[in-house]
């Protein structure tokens, strides 16, 4: 490899068919020691190579000698040197690196948990699924509940089932098996509530990932998928590398959904104008079906998602409907959708979206005496400030001794709309229609008929 000098000097003029990655070099030529001063970092891609005249703190794969560089700002100064602790890493570019003990480096496509080499102290473990591979800390969750299978939980425990884990920093190597769950890591592989997951550790290199292994008790494919051997259920095929087809694939795709980037709710990186469920516990990685809840906007300015602290349903279509209500640590927010069933506002839908004909409504109260329904349809001209009756779910949390979700009067023909300044209100011969009217006491919006209630 030839580099310009002069005013070209961050170009490289002549090279031997580059591999994509990056090449670490020194007076032109390749360099198996790190110089501090004068080593330069060159980034090919399509063949087309570049000296990097800025470098963000990280590490660097060397293409030419199978070795890990590590670039490290200290204030305005910046050193680099060469990684010689065996172990898995992250590179800059979010790919799993191994490093063994003759220090030579390769990029590994293992699925699991492993312990971070690069960074002991704060995110000190990575985890890597079939759509790539993140830097977490230690998890504060317990192995405790059916959402966390297959999640890494607190003190390095590896949740194999719900009551179950395994710890990471076990000191003999062993094969344990994972149970099914939507949300785990391994989910793409273990799809199914009938497959498990043999999950090799290792503790040389510290990790727990999905490995094939042979066992008497389970029929496993070569991805250490399995079942149980009774069981007349029919084994996968391999869909190992699949992440790596999937991303060339989908190149040209700058959709952060199409990419299968996850969302991190935080920064607002990889996130499209849409609400995402994310489990705080886990380091905010996204939620199959609850967790807390996150509106995201790409368009306006930092913060770009903001969390949900309001009770009650956001909807975007009936496909999903999401539903928070005060939990014991904020509000738990469930994701569900509608129905064929779910078309009528009666006593068992108070308080709940259902489907009008086919379009999103929602149930307000429903008179059994006189079965009569009250309910609007979701659309913009049906905007305002409407009444909800307490119901089973009880989602807004009204207290048992009130009935409705200010004094306040509502309008029983306005389908329970309040009735506000510049309202008309419901009249009979030209007097107020006081059977129309449904007078309450509300505090902290939380309403009784009671109106003498404090």
């Amino acid at each position: 490899m030839y580099i310009g000098s002069s005013k070209y000097s961050n170009k490289v003029i002549g090279t031997h068919d580059p591999m994509d990655g990056y090449y670490y070099i020194k007076d032109n030529k390749k360099e198996t020691t790190v110089d501090t001063t004068n080593g330069k970092l060159v980034k090919c891609k399509s063949k087309t190579c570049t000296v990097m005249s800025t470098i963000d703190d990280g590490f660097y794969l060397n293409v030419f000698t199978d070795k890990l560089v590590k670039y490290t700002s200290t204030g305005e100064s910046q050193t680099h040197e060469f990684v010689d602790d065996t172990g898995y890493y992250l590179d800059n570019e979010k790919a799993l690196v191994y490093c063994d003990e003759s220090n030579k480096c390769s990029y590994s496509d293992e699925i699991g948990y492993f312990k971070n080499a690069g960074d002991t102290t704060t995110n000190i473990y990575i985890q890597c699924s079939i759509n790539g591979c993140k830097a977490i800390p230690d998890s504060t969750a317990e192995c405790n509940s059916d959402s966390q299978i297959g999640h890494l939980t607190k003190e390095g425990e590896l949740c194999l089932k719900n009551g179950v884990s395994k710890e990471f920093e076990s000191s003999t190597p062993s094969t344990q098996l994972v149970y099914y769950q939507s949300g785990s890591v391994f989910k793409h592989y273990i799809n199914k509530s009938t497959y498990f997951g043999l999950i090799k550790y290792i503790s040389r290199d510290s990790h727990h990932r999905l490995l094939y292994s042979p066992t008497p008790l389970y029929h496993c494919n070569v991805d250490g998928v399995c079942v149980d051997s009774t069981s007349e259920e029919t084994l996968p095929e391999s869909i190992r590398n699949q992440k790596i087809v999937a991303e060339v694939e989908e190149e040209e795709s700058t959709s952060a959904m199409d990419l299968k980037i996850e969302c991190d709710v935080r920064s607002g990186e990889n996130c499209d104008n849409d609400y995402y469920l994310v489990s705080k516990e886990e380091n905010y990685a996204l939620g199959e079906d609850h967790g807390a809840l996150f509106y995201c906007d790409p368009e306006k300015q930092k913060p770009i998602c903001t969390e949900i602290f309001d009770v009650g349903y956001y909807i975007k279509d009936k496909e999903a409907i999401f539903s928070c209500k005060a939990g014991s640590n904020g509000l738990d927010c469930t994701l569900n959708k509608l129905t064929e069933e779910n078309n009528a506002c009666n006593a068992n839908s108070i308080g709940k979206p259902f489907l009008n004909q086919n379009k999103l409504a929602l149930c307000l109260d429903y008179d059994e005496g006189a079965t009569t329904a009250y309910a609007i349809d979701l659309t913009p001209t049906t905007s305002g400030n409407y009444l909800i009756k307490k119901d089973s779910s009880n989602l807004f949390d009204i207290p048992s001794n009130w009935d409705y979700a200010i004094y306040v009067y509502a309008n029983k023909d306005a389908k329970m709309k309040l009735l506000e300044k510049g309202d008309t209100c419901p009249k009979s011969n030209s007097a107020l229609d006081q059977t129309k009217i449904l007078e309450l006491n509300c505090v902290n919006s939380k309403c009784t008929t009671n109106l003498n209630l404090s």
